[in-house]
Parts: structure tokens; C-alpha cells; sequence
């Protein structure tokens, strides 16, 4: 390898504000004993030195940080041999990181250290060396693995300490310390043995302790970051972490992970707003976009800027992933129905605008996934951070709030799980706790904006596998005794396909097993598994006759690609359904969208093909015996797109 491959890179970060707390069930107790020998916990508690690995800017560079007793230690060897003969020397940054708190210096004599190395290839075995406090260390290996197919780990809510109900006890923190530490070990050890992993998404919560007004906390918030970043699997697994609620309000989130593409030190049309952890980031790996978004930061201006940002640099990327903590979209009572949604009417047009395919969301502790949502194109209410002038600071308890953000969205699918091909909107992830320190109960009657959902009980942890044309999520339960992780119970593979040419979507008309539907009234979800389809007509027929036909619909052009369609309504209907294609007699590619409410006559189409002819018909729909119930197709509308 050749001298001056690599480059040294430089990252710190500053502030932000925290949401609320709810009640959670409790693990079983774990024995540290149970985990392999070479895992001390004695020794790990009071390490703060680990090194934390983090992708780079792309899939050819990856990033160092670590903390060390010495301010010029910021030196990394690097080489494919083991006994780094052929290393580079790479010198990075380093900055102090104490801090003063109660008028005592915290982590005085630590600094932070931050590397970057440059110029990685594919499926290569390489070695790396860090120097702390005047010594090299033993050499790590660290395998690349393809930079066209791979996967990676998708985790939610580690956060190390939260097993116990009582924070304010040292001897009880100390405990679920080690539990959850130990827990962790275990899942990512089954994940790492079990994949051929490229990189770990963290959504957020990596630690519990989020105060860091008095020295006792800071202390014990260093020692949950031991109990993280002490984990054998992340000596050789990068790991995007997300700035979770329990992140965001210290400097030592930025101290210990080296993020690229960092936004801290940008002009203030992409930080403000920034937390005491940092802000928003952003990189690449093979042909996906990756956006890293701190939602304690309720300016979504920035959040915008930042992904503007991304986009414009990143041109070709064929998939956008979004990750950010705060779940806009999740299932559990502590939050998915409160400050889980303070962001959704902002951060729902966004990924609209953007094109985003996945979104991947942390701190709900459960697992869900939606259908594909978009907007529902109305003007709502912004919310924000009154810290920033101008700007509204949520309360998420008062019902007005409540009523303008809870039904901002459109189902643009029905399909639960399997492969959708070039659907249309967005899907959420929800991922439960991957160390099992903390679980939230569901809600009690499921959101019709969700597709699945469970809760285990137990720590999971999700795969995502990444092609040219296919971007796949399977979710692991790492089960009690967390040896053998089997799928998830109600949970299912879900794969999402791009092609060049428009496919057809089935709809809920074509498919006669596993059909999930929507009842809107109660937002119950009804599954249907091969029950005997002359019974399901003759329950339904009677429903499908009271509904007419669809009359006065209206094609009409408006700026932008996009497509207006007005209809007039049918009595008795609960929504209607919007069927269009390029091709005349709707055989091939077409493409549906349901509008959910019975009062509304109209939907704007977004992203319409410029120059061709569209073809468009409306129907309406009642929900009856757990079913979509359709009546007649209006007449088929046609519009050249201009």
C-alpha cells in the first residue's frame, strides 16, 4: 500500500433540547458470566479509551475516534499485512475533551482523537494500530466487504443503563449498567457471526443518563459509554449512530464518534439549532444516500438545508435513506401518539420532496413498519424550538396539536409484506431496543398507517440487504437466551424494487391470499388468509352494489409534474381509490392511490412522466367485513403531461 493513501480528518460538535420519558417493562436479569471470558466487565466499566469505528464519507474511507490521556496521540497505523509492515501512518486531530460541571473539571486530561483513513477497497482484509497515551496497541482487523451488494445492521435504542427504574440509585445503575452492557454483547455478537455486515445504523439512545448537569451523572453517563463502545463486534463493525433524546444534551456524544460530513462546523443555514452532541450528517456507501438527522432539533429548515445539501452532491445515488431517533410513525404507547409525532407534518413533506425511500427511527422500543406513506398535501401547522426565533415550541399534550398532526398522511399501499415494485411514498421503520434494556407496549388499537408490528419483549435487531435494484429489511429476534435469532414473530421480509420501466403494483383487487386492508373507521387491520372467496363475495356483495359510480372527474395539469384529479362524491363511501397508467387499457404498469376520507373529492398526483399520455380512472370504496369493497370505475380520463 502506498505511502500518502490515506488522510487525516478532523470533527468535533456543540447542543440541543430533550423530549419526555415514559413508563417501560423491564428485562429479566442477565449474568455477566454468561458471556465469553475475554468480556471483563471489571475492566470495561472503567475504560473510557475504547475506539469507535465510523464509515466515512464514502465506502472508501472509514473513521477513528477514541479518547486518550495524551494531546498528541491523534495517530493511526494502517496496512493489509497483520504485522502492519506495510502501514501508513496516519495523524489526525486532537482536541480536550473535559468539561466543567459544578465548577469540577470532568474528563480533565482526556482528549478526544479523530482519524480518517482513506483510499479502502472492496472484499479487503486490512489491520489497523491506534496509539494511546505514548503506546501502540494491539493491531485490530477490520474486512471490507463489497461495495455494490452488501448489507448492514439496522439497531434501535441500545441505551445502556435504562434497565433499572430507579436513576437516581448508584448501586442499581451500576447493575443494569452491566446487564445491558452484557445484553449487547451478546446480540451483536449473534448478528456478526451470523451476516456478513459492512456497517451498523444506530437510530439513536446509545446510552440512558441524560443529565449532565452534576459530576455524579456525567460519570456514570461515561461509564454507559464504556459499556457500548466496549463490545467486541465494534472493533471491526463502523456503526452510524444517531443523536438520540438521551444523546443530545453533551459535548461527550461528539468526543466519542467522529461522524462524516459533519454539519457542526457549517454556516448556520445547516446548524441551527444544533444540539451539545452536534447536528446533522450525511454519507454514501455503494449507490445509497444515507442522511443522519438530529430530530431534538426541531428547525426543520436546517433539517432541509442539510438534505438539499446531501442530494446535490450525491446526484446518482439510486436509494435516500433517512435515519433520525424521534418516530414520527411508530406503534407504542410511550410515545408514538405524543412527541413521537411533534415532527410529522414538518418531516413527512420533506421526505415527499426528497424522494426519500426509507426512513429507519428509533426511540419507541417496538417494532413496526408502515405502509408507503406520502403527505396529504395540506397546509398544517408548523411546530419547532422556541429557542429559535420565530419558532413554535411544541406542547404534544394539548389536542389541538394533536388533532392538526395525527392525520397528515396518505396510504399510497396496502401490500403488508413481500416485494413492492417502484411504489410510490415513503415506508417507516420502528426498531425495538437491540440490547433489551428497555420495551414499550403497543398502543392498544393499531394506527392505520401501520402495516406490522410486535413486541417481543426480547432484543431484535434488523438486516438490510442492499442491490442495484433491490432494497431488502428482515428483522431478528436475538431471542432470551439470545443464541440463535429466528425472524421476528409478525414480521415479514419487505423488499422494495426499482426498475427503469414502471411495473405494475398489485392491487388490493388482485391479490387473493394474505390481504391486509384497512378499516378506517376504527383503524382496525384485518388479515385475510385464503378464506373461501365465494363466502367473501357473498358477505361483501351487498356493500359493493349501494355504491355508485364515480361521475364528474376532472384531469387537469398543474405545476411542477404533478396531475390533478377531482371527482365528485358518492354517498355511503369511505374513500376512494385512484387508478393510472401510461399505457392504454390499463394492462401494464399500473399504479394506484387510495384517498381515505370519505369527504374528499380531490388528489394532486406528484412526479408525473413529462411529454406522456395519462390515463386515469376513480372509484369509490366502502369498508365492509374487514374489506375494501369497491363499486364501478368512473370513465377513463386522458391528459398529455406537459
Amino acid at each position: 500500500m502506498r505511502k500518502n493513501q490515506f488522510r487525516a480528518f478532523a470533527g468535533i460538535a456543540t447542543l440541543s433540547l430533550c423530549l419526555g420519558l415514559g413508563a417501560a417493562v423491564m428485562p429479566a436479569n442477565v449474568k455477566a458470566a454468561d458471556v465469553a471470558s475475554t468480556w471483563n466487565w471489571e475492566q470495561i466499566k472503567s475504560d473510557k479509551t475504547f475506539v469507535s469505528l465510523t464509515p466515512g464519507v464514502d465506502e472508501t474511507e472509514l473513521n477513528f475516534a477514541w479518547y486518550s490521556q495524551k494531546e498528541d496521540d491523534a495517530q493511526v497505523r494502517f496496512g493489509t499485512s497483520q504485522n502492519l509492515t506495510d502501514d501508513d501512518l496516519v495523524q489526525g486531530s486532537s482536541e480536550n475533551a473535559s468539561t466543567t460541571v459544578e465548577n469540577t473539571k470532568i474528563n480533565d486530561g482526556y482528549y478526544s482523537n479523530k482519524v480518517t483513513v482513506t483510499g479502502l477497497k472492496e472484499n479487503t482484509t486490512y489491520y489497523y494500530q491506534v496509539k494511546k497515551n505514548g503506546k501502540w496497541q494491539e493491531p485490530e482487523k477490520y474486512q471490507t466487504r463489497s461495495f455494490s451488494d452488501f448489507s448492514f445492521l439496522y439497531v434501535g435504542d441500545p441505551q445502556i443503563g435504562a434497565s433499572t427504574s430507579d436513576s437516581t440509585n448508584d448501586g442499581a445503575c451500576h447493575v443494569a449498567n452491566q446487564e445491558d452492557a452484557t445484553n449487547w454483547e451478546k446480540v451483536l455478537n449473534q448478528a456478526t457471526e451470523n451476516f456478513d455486515l459492512s456497517f451498523m445504523i444506530s437510530a439513536g439512545d446509545q446510552i440512558n443518563e441524560s443529565d449532565a448537569s452534576t459530576v455524579r451523572n456525567w460519570n456514570m453517563n461515561e461509564e454507559q459509554y464504556s459499556g457500548y463502545l466496549g463490545a467486541t463486534a465494534l472493533r471491526s463493525l463502523p456503526v452510524a449512530t444517531t443523536i438520540g433524546n438521551h444523546d443530545h444534551g453533551f459535548t461527550n456524544y461528539s468526543a466519542h464518534f467522529n461522524n462524516p460530513n459533519n454539519q457542526d462546523e457549517a454556516s448556520s443555514e445547516y446548524n441551527s439549532g444544533e444540539s451539545a452532541a452536534g447536528t446533522d450528517y450525511y454519507y454514501t456507501y455503494g449507490n445509497v444516500l444515507f442522511i443522519v438527522l438530529d430530530t431534538n432539533n426541531y428547525n426543520c429548515a436546517t433539517h432541509e438545508n442539510v438534505m438539499k445539501k446531501a442530494i446535490k452532491e450525491n446526484p446518482d445515488a439510486k436509494w435516500r435513506v433517512v435515519t433520525f431517533h424521534h418516530d414520527i410513525y411508530g406503534s407504542a404507547t410511550s410515545h408514538s401518539d405524543s412527541d413521537g409525532m411533534v415532527l410529522r407534518t414538518q418531516l413527512t413533506p420533506l421526505m415527499d420532496k426528497y424522494d426519500i425511500d426509507v426512513v429507519l427511527q428509533g426511540h419507541d422500543h417496538s417494532y413496526s413498519r408502515t405502509y408507503q406513506l406520502s403527505g396529504d398535501g395540506e397546509n398544517h401547522v408548523k411546530y419547532g424550538d422556541s429557542s429559535i426565533e420565530g419558532v413554535q415550541k411544541p406542547n404534544y399534550n394539548d389536542r389541538t396539536f394533536q388533532r392538526e398532526n395525527a392525520n397528515c398522511y396518505e396510504l399510497k399501499s396496502d401490500v403488508v409484506g413481500g416485494t413492492v415494485v417502484n411504489p410510490e411514498g415513503t415506508v417507516y421503520y420502528e426498531a425495538n431496543s437491540a440490547s433489551g434494556s428497555k420495551y414499550y407496549d403497543l398502543v392498544s388499537t393499531q394506527q392505520n398507517y401501520i402495516a406490522e408490528r410486535s413486541q417481543s419483549h426480547t432484543p431484535t435487531y434488523s438486516v438490510v440487504t442492499v442491490t442495484d435494484d433491490t432494497f431488502s429489511v428482515t428483522t431478528y429476534d436475538a431471542g432470551e437466551k439470545i443464541n440463535n435469532g429466528n425472524q421476528l414473530a409478525n414480521s415479514t421480509t419487505y423488499t422494495i424494487k426499482k426498475t427503469d420501466a414502471q411495473e405494475e403494483t398489485p392491487s388490493t383487487d388482485d391479490k387473493q391470499n394474505n390481504i391486509t386492508n384497512i378499516t378506517n373507521n376504527n383503524y382496525n387491520i384485518t388479515v385475510n388468509k385464503g378464506e373461501d372467496k365465494d363466502s367473501q363475495t357473498a358477505q361483501t356483495s351487498t356493500a359493493a352494489s349501494s355504491l355508485k359510480k364515480v361521475k364528474g372527474v376532472k384531469v387537469t395539469k398543474k405545476a411542477g409534474n404533478k396531475v390533478s384529479v377531482k371527482w365528485n362524491t358518492v354517498k355511503g363511501a369511505d374513500g376512494y381509490q385512484i387508478q393510472y397508467t401510461y399505457k392504454k387499457g390499463f394492462k401494464k404498469a399500473v399504479k394506484t392511490v387510495n384517498v381515505n376520507k370519505a369527504s374528499k373529492s380531490s388528489k394532486v398526483l406528484k412526479k408525473m412522466k413529462t411529454g406522456k399520455k395519462v390515463y386515469v380512472k376513480v372509484r369509490a370504496f366502502q369498508n365492509a367485513n374487514g374489506q375494501k369493497v369497491y363499486g364501478n370505475f368512473s370513465k377513463v380520463k386522458k391528459l398529455t403531461v406537459r
